[in-house]
């Protein structure tokens, strides 16, 4: 946990003073956009990490074949990916109101000599916030921003859980299968987040924007999300008569002694 939030302050900082000592971007937008771009690049990371904690393979030979499971807390993976959530949320709402309240009004007030420096990066200025909606940077923000509130939402308990009771049909929104279902969101969001990122205007250097590691690592994620499809019962594989498997996989969590020595 002390790993993760370091790498966050570490990689908003870094990106903060890139954009607070590049003099043109940060005359007309000021520490809007420090802001945004922070939290921009912990999304990166948040984005690409936010599978690895239910890759129960992986879990399980990084917990038993290597020294890591002396250090690092394997069976709590759950929890973290939890926190991994609000992390991506965080850095939504800090990314997304930086943006909104603060970078975007400054654009479309600035005079056409405060506006000179940044004129070499964008279209033409801004005249209504319509300018910044409808191009594909808007457009895949606000989509992106619409499908994680709704698969965040369907994975808190009175969802996920069937606690809320609602009217039909609505009630198809609650319960694991929603919750399952919603979750394969990520497969969109991945990829019009790597859609928005290469649009980013404000760097014309294309290793700037979504590099190669930050779009491998999301689509390696969006593989793993895709051939879990092929059930929606958690932790648990049936063969599959297309694919002529002949076994079953079954996941226990090692929890207490008894479940410790399935292992053996």
């Amino acid at each position: 946990m002390a790993l993760w939030i370091g790498a966050m302050y570490g990689l908003f900082s870094y990106k903060y003073i890139e954009y607070r000592q590049r003099e043109d971007v940060f005359e007309v937008m000021g520490h809007c956009v420090c802001f945004a771009k922070g939290a921009d690049e912990t999304l990166k990371l948040n984005m690409a990490l936010i599978l690895l904690p239910v890759c129960r393979n992986t879990i399980t030979w990084l917990r038993n074949k290597t020294k890591l499971g002396a250090v690092v807390p394997f069976d709590d993976n759950l929890n973290f990916h939890k926190v991994i959530a609000v992390g991506i949320s965080i850095g939504v709402g800090i990314h997304g109101i930086s943006h909104l309240a603060c970078d975007f009004p400054r654009l479309l007030h600035a005079t056409p000599d405060e506006y000179e420096p940044i004129e070499k990066y964008v279209r033409e200025q801004a005249k209504s916030y319509w300018h910044f909606v409808k191009h594909i940077e808007g457009v895949t923000g606000i989509i992106m921003v619409v499908l994680m509130a709704f698969a965040f939402t369907l994975a808190t308990p009175m969802f996920r859980w069937g606690r809320m009771k609602l009217p039909k049909p609505l009630d198809k929104l609650t319960g694991f299968n929603a919750f399952w279902y919603s979750h394969q969101l990520f497969v969109i969001v991945s990829t019009l987040l790597i859609v928005h990122g290469i649009k980013l205007f404000l760097t014309k250097k294309w290793y700037k924007k979504t590099g190669p590691v930050d779009l491998d690592t999301r689509v390696d994620n969006t593989s793993l999300l895709i051939a879990m499809l092929c059930h929606h019962l958690n932790g648990t594989h049936f063969p599959l008569l297309l694919h002529r498997e002949m076994t079953m996989c079954v996941h226990i969590r090692t929890l207490g002694d008894w479940t410790g020595q399935l292992r053996t």
